[in-house]
């Protein structure tokens, strides 16, 4: 069984989140942190995967991610990544509340994977920490992208969309998939 519920940030910020329950008592808590560009939506199957062998699951979108993003991967004007941290913290203390006594897991894939290891460095209430697509990037290779981020950023805005920049993140990524079937 699927719920939807939602938890409001310090900021008033709205946090869209899923639990996908099991029948009965739970072993464990699977919190799930999707990628950047992605959406709690697309670990649907996963996440019923892990119902199916006793596990509750609880995830929420990124703040800029899922259908309720008010500017697509834009987290705060001010704080941002403490903000999105500081959401999963919120949907790692929901879970808890839901079951009390059950042991809880963060799994963060690629960006998430990120923001989990963020989260598990604040908080003292993890049973295990999973990371999935997480790297240790070589600062020298980061450098094009983060001057072209700023190049954009200068001319754009802070905000501003290029699609330069989705050409030579996200979508490069996803040339590696085949057959690719969404963007």
């Amino acid at each position: 069984m699927t719920e939807t519920f939602t938890l409001t940030a310090n900021d008033g910020h709205t946090i869209d989140g899923r639990i996908w329950r099991t029948d009965s008592a739970p072993d464990l808590v699977v919190q799930l942190m999707h990628g950047m560009g992605e959406h709690i939506g697309r670990y649907e199957d996963f996440a019923k995967h892990l119902v199916e062998r006793g596990f509750a699951v609880v995830g929420h979108n990124h703040r800029g991610h899922g259908q309720h993003a008010e500017q697509r991967g834009h987290f705060a004007d001010q704080d941002g990544w403490n903000r999105v941290v500081e959401d999963a913290i919120a949907v790692h203390e929901h879970a808890g509340s839901e079951y009390p006594d059950v042991p809880r897991v963060l799994l963060g894939h690629s960006m998430g994977s990120f923001v989990a290891q963020d989260v598990a460095s604040r908080t003292s209430s993890l049973a295990a920490l999973a990371l999935s697509g997480s790297t240790w990037p070589n600062r020298f290779a980061l450098l094009p992208g983060w001057l072209m981020t700023r190049i954009v950023a200068l001319a754009n805005g802070r905000t501003g969309y290029s699609p330069a920049l989705d050409n030579k993140g996200i979508n490069a990524l996803n040339k590696k998939v085949e057959p690719a079937r969404t963007d």
